[in-house]
């Protein structure tokens, strides 16, 4: 009987949250609030305010900023699309030196964006850009597609920039005689910030292979247990050094801050830039519309004189607020805990991008979809994208290589309509885990479907020659966490030796792949949270070529028992219902 029965156990892990980008938020708040009156800063937070630029003093050098006098190859960029040569000739007259815009799926923001960065860097040997964006993983993204794009330029250096913490603790364990950080520099690294430093074309292979040069200039760097402040002293001469290297780094908002000083002092912390040379001419900051404004304003306090390039898309998430996410908990009574009433997050929630939008003072708005092909995009085009989206490739047009993904669906999954969009019900069963929610019925099925994916050779659309990308998404951590288990532990080689991605939903904006899975893993009713239009606009166009949404009859055909959601989940299944786009695994 003891053999038989099962043993489990409730662990709560308590986490006290690193206050650290809130004390950053503050301080660039503070040094915007207080800059003396007619300096750069003191003219950027008074306009705005509104974004009114008859309040920038006549003749000050914020007026009117050309962003092609200052960056003369913006000039040669060759560009075909109406909105974004547009966007191009209003760079010319920029208030403030503020230039923002908004775009939707596959406008090609980040790619214009991309390119005059390059154009940036290829103007004058000594200009610098910081490429600015919220998460870690979205900067190794940002990293991967810069790269690319400046594959051409073997002068232009791309590099990751992790927290200045990150950073210290490789240093030290290059440098520590055990090759073991001391108990005092506890391991504060995230999974892709630790890949970061660890990348022999990092800041910090640079650093380290600097010191083994010079190692007897830089001596106190091999000796961290003598002088801990001098030893970070050495870390931050040697980390300027290896900066120096870079064109273009690109980093989270408080990566970002430290880089320019922002950071508040503390006792055993120097309160200086960690390199004093290093200054950008021209900050970008990409998916706009997902930042606090507070965030926002940290590279731009931190970097007065360079010019600020800033797009993203507001038909997506807004920026994250937990109180505002716990009032909505509350509200929905599923996991009623405290009583909370947030009051200061619903301001939190509006992007500089946002505020700008409603004053109308967005240099552009790119609307012309090159990214989803077919019907990948015809519900967010008829749904959050109402009469601003054109999709350029529908049927049969551009390369044609999404009829391939239409033929492969038509054959695999037996489609009554020839779409590359499709919708299919794996008849799965959820079950709590922990906070979250996994299906491993869905897991059966979305695995298979990539085996057979590979295993009829469907081409990359984007890469020629090349087979399909192919990216997992998922509204949940839990489920996200068994994909990847199953990845590493896969035997087929159509799987192990394929270019496979596994990411949530709010961690794939920006991303992209040929054939997307988007497994909604709820198997009884269909929450709020997977049922809201922002988290579904991104759900719905990560695909190029071809996209399938996994589903469980009884969770979308069961009446809802909770007052939440938009009904965004149930359009978008209805419209593949109604076109004969739905089918049963």
């Amino acid at each position: 009987m003891l053999e038989e029965a099962g043993m489990r156990h409730e662990v709560t892990i308590h986490a006290t949250p690193d206050p650290a980008t809130t004390k950053m938020e503050m301080q660039a708040v503070v040094n915007m609030g207080l800059a003396r009156e007619g300096s750069n800063n003191a003219i950027r937070w008074e306009y705005t305010r509104n974004f009114d630029p008859s309040s920038i003093p006549a003749g000050h050098k914020l007026q009117s900023v050309d962003f092609h006098q200052r960056f003369p190859a913006i000039a040669k960029l060759e560009l075909h699309d109406k909105p974004q040569m547009e966007l191009l000739a209003k760079l010319r007259s920029v208030p403030a030196g503020i230039a923002l815009y908004t775009g939707g799926p596959g406008s090609g923001k980040s790619t214009i964006a991309g390119r005059i960065a390059l154009a940036a860097v290829q103007s004058s040997r000594h200009n610098k850009v910081l490429w600015v964006i919220h998460s870690n993983e979205l900067c190794d993204d940002a990293v991967q597609t810069l790269k690319h794009g400046c594959s051409g330029h073997k002068n232009v250096r791309v590099g990751r920039l992790p927290t200045m913490r990150v950073m210290e603790d490789t240093l030290l364990k290059a440098c520590s005689k055990t090759n073991e950080p001391p108990t005092r520099f506890a391991d504060r690294r995230s999974v892709t910030e630790q890949k970061a430093a660890y990348n022999p074309d990092s800041i910090t292979a640079i650093a380290i292979q600097m010191a083994k040069d010079h190692s007897a200039e830089h001596s106190a760097f091999w000796n961290p247990d003598v002088e801990y402040l001098n030893w970070k002293a050495a870390c931050r001469d040697l980390l300027g050094g290896a900066l120096g290297r870079f064109d273009i780094l690109v980093g989270t908002p408080f990566a970002v801050g430290q880089l320019g000083g922002c950071d508040l002092p503390s006792l055993i912390d120097l309160p200086r830039p960690i390199c004093k040379d290093w200054k950008p001419t021209l900050i970008i900051v990409e998916e706009a519309g997902r930042i606090p404004e507070v965030q926002w304003w940290i590279p731009v306090s931190a970097f007065p004189d360079a010019l600020v390039l800033s797009m993203g898309d507001t038909r997506q998430f807004k920026p994250l607020s937990l109180s505002v996410q716990a009032d909505k908990d509350r509200e929905h009574s599923r996991n009623l805990t405290h009583a909370w009433k947030c009051t200061f997050g619903e301001q939190r929630q509006v992007s500089i991008l946002e505020r700008a939008e409603l004053c109308g003072q967005l240099l552009a708005h790119l609307s012309t979809n090159r990214r989803n092909r077919g019907q990948i995009a015809e519900w967010a085009a008829s749904s959050p994208y109402r009469g601003e989206m054109k999709i350029e490739y529908l049927r049969g047009c551009g390369s044609g290589l999404e009829i391939e993904y239409t033929d492969f669906f038509s054959k695999v999954l037996r489609t009554r309509d020839k779409s590359n969009s499709v919708v299919c019900d794996a008849q799965g069963v959820s079950y709590c885990e922990g906070t979250g929610l996994v299906n491993h019925d869905n897991r059966k099925f979305a695995f298979d479907l990539i085996s057979k994916a590979y295993s009829a050779n469907l081409p990359s659309v984007k890469f020629k020659g090349k087979r399909a990308q192919i990216m997992i998404i998922t509204p949940y951590t839990a489920q996200l966490l068994k994909y990847r288990t199953e990845l590493r532990r896969a035997t087929d080689p159509n799987i192990t030796n394929s270019d496979i991605t596994a990411r949530t939903i709010d961690s794939s904006m920006s991303a992209e792949a040929d054939l997307v899975i988007f497994d909604s893993v709820r198997g009884q009713d269909i929450s709020g949270f997977l049922d809201n239009e922002a988290r579904m606009t991104v759900a719905t166009t990560r695909a190029r070529g071809g996209a399938v949404t996994i589903v469980t009859g009884m969770a979308i055909t069961s009446q809802r028992r909770f007052p939440e959601g938009d009904g965004s989940f149930w359009s978008f299944v209805a419209l593949h219902k109604n076109r004969h786009r739905y089918v049963r695994a």
